[in-house]
């Protein structure tokens, strides 16, 4: 595996060398549902053939406490690691407090522009919406119950809630088995 993970790396190396533009990094923080933080760090930029490329660099464990500075480190360690630090473009990151201390960390590093470089996630601000308009204030409850529950008592807590959270259930129901999401595309290929 770590001859494999190796050989990749060079080639995402050599690719990005000869890349025709900067690299943009899409820098996301992810929770696992057994609490643990990572980190991931994807690089999008311009091929020597003139084509969008994007690859994962770096999925970090957040072993300590996490703040800006800390993620700075892995986010410069992935940087150093594919020595992109001479080539960096745009960050896409999400509206975290954090993310300013990393970009001000980052910049003592590597020649960026913290102010004109960052680029907010847009996805991040839709779901914070859809959030907020389908489950109002108790996003944070709903969170709080579902952490550490596991598949039964999950399904049970989404459908107490109400219609959206029904189709909720239905999707997960259909996407936890192989054989279910099949019958399901076979059903809708049907249709065309």
């Amino acid at each position: 595996m770590i001859d494999i993970f190796q050989l990749r790396k060079t080639q995402i190396k050599d690719k990005i060398l000869y890349a025709k533009s900067k690299i943009n990094l899409l820098l996301n923080g992810w929770r696992s549902p057994n609490c643990d933080d990572y980190m991931a760090i994807c690089a999008y930029f311009i091929s020597e053939e003139y084509k969008l490329k994007y690859c994962l660099l770096g999925f970090r464990k957040v072993n300590r406490a996490k703040s800006g500075q800390l993620i700075a480190e892995i986010i410069a360690d992935v940087i150093n690691n594919y020595e992109i630090g001479q080539n960096l473009g745009a960050f896409i990151m999400d509206n975290a407090m954090d993310n300013d201390t990393i970009l001000k960390e980052l910049a003592t590093r590597f020649d960026i522009n913290v102010g004109y470089l960052r680029l907010q996630y847009l996805g991040h601000i839709i779901n914070l919406v859809i959030k907020a308009l389908l489950f109002s204030k108790s996003v944070s409850k709903l969170k709080r119950k579902l952490a550490g529950a596991l598949y039964d008592n999950a399904f049970k807590i989404w459908n107490s809630i109400g219609l959206i959270s029904k189709l909720h259930n239905i999707y997960i129901y259909i996407n936890h088995n192989l054989i279910r999401m099949i019958t399901f595309r076979e059903c809708q290929e049907e249709d065309f």
